[in-house]
C-alpha cells in the first residue's frame, strides 16, 4: 500500500489545483459581471447627458429663433418711424409752404385795400370837382 500513498497524494494535489482554478475563475467572472455592470451604468450616464446636451441645443434654438423675431420686429418699427418722420417733415414743408402763401396773399390784399382807398379818394375828389 505503499504505491497508492503518493498516487493519492497527488490526486489530492490535483484536486486542489482544480479547485484553487475553479475559484480564480469565479473571481475573474464576478470581475467580469461588475465591468460589465459599471460599462451599462456609464453608458446610461452618457445617454442621460447626450439628451440633456440635446434638451439645451433645443433651447438654444429657440432662443436663437426669438431672439431673431425680436430683432425683425424692432427692424419693422425703426423703419415705421422713419417713415412717419419723412412724411412729419414733408407735412412741415408743406405747411411752411402754405404759410409763406398765406403771407403773399395778406401782402397781396393789403395792396388791395392801398389801391381801392386809392381808388375811392380819387372818385370822391373828381364828384367834388364834378359840383
Amino acid at each position: 500500500s505503499n504505491q497508492t500513498q503518493p498516487e493519492q497524494q497527488q490526486l489530492q494535489e490535483e484536486q486542489q489545483q482544480l479547485k484553487e482554478d475553479q475559484q480564480k475563475l469565479q473571481e475573474e467572472q464576478d470581475q467580469l459581471k461588475q465591468d460589465q455592470q459599471k460599462l451599462q451604468e456609464d453608458q446610461q450616464k452618457l445617454e442621460e447627458e447626450q439628451q440633456k446636451l440635446q434638451e439645451d441645443q433645443e433651447k438654444l434654438q429657440e432662443e436663437q429663433d426669438k431672439l431673431k423675431e425680436d430683432q425683425q420686429t424692432l427692424q419693422e418699427d425703426q423703419d415705421k418711424l422713419k417713415e412717419d418722420q419723412q412724411q412729419l417733415e414733408a407735412d412741415q414743408q408743406q405747411l411752411e409752404a402754405d404759410q409763406q402763401q398765406l403771407q403773399q396773399d395778406q401782402e397781396q390784399l393789403k395792396q388791395d385795400q392801398e389801391q381801392l382807398k386809392q381808388d375811392q379818394e380819387e372818385l370822391q375828389q373828381q364828384q367834388e370837382g364834378s359840383k
